[in-house]
């Protein structure tokens, strides 16, 4: 049974459905988020596991971050179907000189604007005082769109990154 091409949103999925979080090593300007989201657009109809398409979505949030979702309970991502949208997220990075996949990178919300800084760096910024307890850092470990929703944003002191506190 294939399912319906029209775009989805991540609150049409179940919540237990599975995420992959892919944060930038930049910004990403308004024409650049259009372009991916275009391109997204694309891909995900055609997004298959063993033939079988995947009833998944995604969002770009704060121009920092691509999130994709699937919803296993219609149809499991596998491996070659996670390889494949991997792929496809190399080759946007490639053609807009943006990496979708910098995880030295710690992005952090200080009064409503997403700073970053490298990961060495960041205790650091705790000990200054830039970075307190209750700064919102982000959690891109989330697995299903309950964590996400409920965990993808949170306080240093409920984070890992509470240890530098």
């Amino acid at each position: 049974m294939e399912l319906e091409t029209k775009q989805i949103s991540l609150q049409d999925l179940a919540p237990t459905s599975r995420i992959w979080v892919y944060q930038t090593n930049r910004f990403l300007t308004d024409e650049e988020v259009n372009w991916v989201n275009r391109n997204m657009e694309n891909f995900m109809p055609q997004w298959a596991a063993h033939g079988k398409q995947l009833f998944g979505a995604f969002e770009i949030f704060y121009n920092r971050f691509l999130v994709i979702a699937v919803d296993e309970a219609k149809e499991g991502a596998s491996g070659c179907s996670i390889d494949s949208s991997v792929r496809f997220i190399t080759q946007m990075g490639d053609a807009i000189k943006v990496d979708f996949f910098d995880r030295l990178q710690v992005l952090y919300k200080k009064e409503n604007e997403i700073l970053s800084t490298h990961f060495n760096q960041f205790e650091d910024l705790v000990k200054s005082g830039v970075v307190d307890e209750n700064t919102i850092v982000f959690n891109n470990l989330v697995a299903n769109l309950v964590e996400f929703n409920q965990g993808w944003e949170l306080p240093v002191k409920d984070s890992w990154h509470s240890k530098y506190l």
